[in-house]
């Protein structure tokens, strides 16, 4: 399961506690670095509000389903080392050729792929057939393709040379952590958000200065019409979609949205500096190393570092620390 810090990356990588000048124009204000919090923002209460969404709760149900589905990131799996046949419920590593009469057909090869025997994901009769191989054997599988399968392969022969590599398996302890760890992270979230719209509510606040909003809107603009491209749309029909508005209003849509999010990253750049919550150089390395992965070198963090803005990125950890605070210091109905 992969963290989702690394779409964050992408979203800072034009994007999105100091005393100011005084008499600062409000355009020269980029940053939250940049301004003080509490000259624009008066907080009501923001420990101890009641939070309607219920703790998580992860079952052996909910592993299993990860397990079924490769949610799972690779720090959960564990090398088999007791034998070296493969069985079901193993994650075996292969490498396949597909041929049909004789020729290789598009989409029927791979390597170093890894396959949960059992789930069904390949073409029926495939793992049953690499059921029993051991590593470093190579064997020809003979199917039939079903006749519902994609038309130009319905009811076709073909063989598969497959080779196995090693085996593995999952650790459900390892497992459980990590889906725990996504589950307190999504609820973390989604308490934040509740409790920011009580926030609102009970806080004073000025709108965050024009050039925060300005930057966080060029951004927005751009990963806007990337991601409107990406799926064959213009951009104004992209934003109704998603954010609501008119397609030829997208852009006062968008700018209203980016106010939005400036005034909320203010609300919660005001808690932080009321409990002294910062961000640190090495965290900011540490968790763009982590959105990487953790075969990441120094050369490839370096180089992600250069190619976002980091500041930005300093932000976005430092608001999602705020909203892991407010989680924390929620009441739940149990409670």
């Amino acid at each position: 399961m992969k963290k989702n810090r690394f779409m964050a990356l992408m979203l800072t990588g034009a994007m999105l506690f100091s005393m100011t000048a005084c008499g600062k124009d409000p355009s020269e204000l980029v940053y939250l670095k940049d301004f003080k919090p509490d000259k624009y923002v008066t907080l009501g209460d923001y420990t101890g509000l009641p939070t309607t969404i219920a703790a998580p709760e992860v079952t052996d149900d909910d592993i299993d389903t990860a397990i079924m589905n490769s949610e799972l990131s690779d720090d959960c799996k564990v090398p088999v080392g007791d034998r070296d046949v493969v069985e079901v419920g193993d994650l075996a590593n292969i490498d396949f050729v597909g041929t049909m009469d004789g020729e290789e057909f598009e989409g029927g090869s791979g390597a170093g792929y890894d396959l949960l025997i059992g789930s069904g994901s390949f073409v029926p009769g495939f793992e049953e057939g690499v059921v029993d191989m051991k590593v470093g054997e190579t064997k020809d599988i003979a199917l039939t393709f079903p006749e519902n399968y994609y038309e130009e392969m319905a009811g076709k022969d073909v063989v598969f040379a497959v080779t196995v590599n090693s085996i593995s398996t999952y650790d459900r302890e390892k497992a459980r952590e990590e889906l725990e760890q996504s589950a307190k992270e999504t609820y973390n979230s989604q308490v934040a958000a509740e409790l920011i719209d009580t926030l609102k509510q009970s806080s004073t606040i000025k709108d965050a200065p024009s050039g925060m909003v300005d930057r966080m809107n060029q951004t927005l603009i751009s990963n806007v019409t990337a991601q409107a491209g990406a799926y064959g749309m213009d951009a104004g029909a992209f934003v109704a979609a998603v954010y609501g508005g008119t397609a030829d209003n997208y852009e006062e849509t968008l700018r209203t949205y980016s106010q939005d999010v400036a005034n909320q990253y203010m609300i919660l750049a005001a808690i932080a500096e009321k409990e002294n919550i910062t961000v640190t150089d090495e965290e900011v390395t540490e968790d763009i190393r982590a959105s990487l992965g953790a075969d990441a070198t120094d050369d490839e963090v370096a180089s992600m570092m250069e190619s976002i803005d980091e500041e930005a990125y300093r932000e976005y950890l430092l608001t999602m620390k705020v909203c892991d605070f407010l989680a924390e210091n929620a009441v739940t109905a149990e409670e």
